[in-house]
């Protein structure tokens, strides 16, 4: 597994406020979060970039995914990763390791990780407001010591649309420049998560959220087709009915 990918499973919770943020703040972060619930239909490119030092300007590793929504159908594929989920199913395909994931549909699916505004009340020191021009806005949130992971997470936003630019993670504790050698320097790593070409108006064919060339589902057993019948299938679907 890649350092940007081990990382990147740390933004499951990132987006989340604390008292200490001011009410407005809250309601911004509200606004970006239902800009995304409100569009039925959305598409875009999403860049991942992983600097083993943060004060570097040169990246280690980056990669490139991107994000389809259409009604309750999703596709995304990031960081190795790609999750399609329709009406029946949800299913997560890792073609690295050559295993797929198969669950019930989510009711919903936050690809901004801005829903759990509550969860880092205790850990947020201080939030940083800033207008970098008419149409661009950020918040710094700066986390204390408490914090195990995060010293500060950048959030870079469209004013106008209340999309997001950009998201910086920065890190707390140095790590390991090759994880492979315990020997090697120690820098405190920085990610940056890039959107772009975002189209709330994206032409998205049923057929790209369709299981049908990956597998099918007779009697709760699945069956994988063409390339996949090699792959690793788990099967979640009765755990997921509750």
């Amino acid at each position: 597994m890649s350092t940007i990918k081990k990382n990147i499973l740390f933004i499951l919770a990132l987006l989340c406020l604390g008292e200490c943020i001011a009410q407005n703040a809250v309601q911004d972060f509200k606004m970006i979060n239902n800009t995304y619930v409100k569009n039925e239909l959305l598409s875009m490119d999403i860049e991942y970039i992983y600097y083993q030092d943060e004060n570097s300007k040169i990246a280690t590793e980056t990669k490139k995914g991107s994000f389809k929504k259409s009604g309750k159908n999703i596709l995304s594929s990031l960081i190795g990763i790609t999750t399609i989920q329709n009406e029946r199913y949800m299913w997560m395909i890792d073609n690295e390791n050559k295993v797929i994931v198969v669950s019930k549909p989510k009711i919903s699916f936050d690809m901004t990780m801005i829903s759990s505004i509550d969860s880092m009340l205790k850990v947020c020191s201080s939030v940083d407001f800033k207008e970098l021009s008419k149409k661009e806005h950020s918040y710094q949130l700066n986390f204390n010591k408490n914090s195990d992971n995060y010293k500060s997470i950048s959030v870079i936003y469209n004013a106008d649309t209340y999309f997001l630019n950009n998201i910086t993670i920065s890190f707390r504790e140095p790590v390991l420049t090759d994880v492979n050698n315990e020997a090697s320097v120690k820098k405190i790593p920085k990610l940056k998560i890039q959107y772009s070409n975002i189209n709330t108006k994206p032409n998205l064919s049923s057929i790209s959220f369709s299981e049908q060339k990956y597998f099918e589902v007779k009697d709760q057993k699945i069956f994988g087709k063409g390339q996949y019948k090699e792959y690793t299938f788990i099967n979640n679907i009765l755990a997921n009915e509750k």
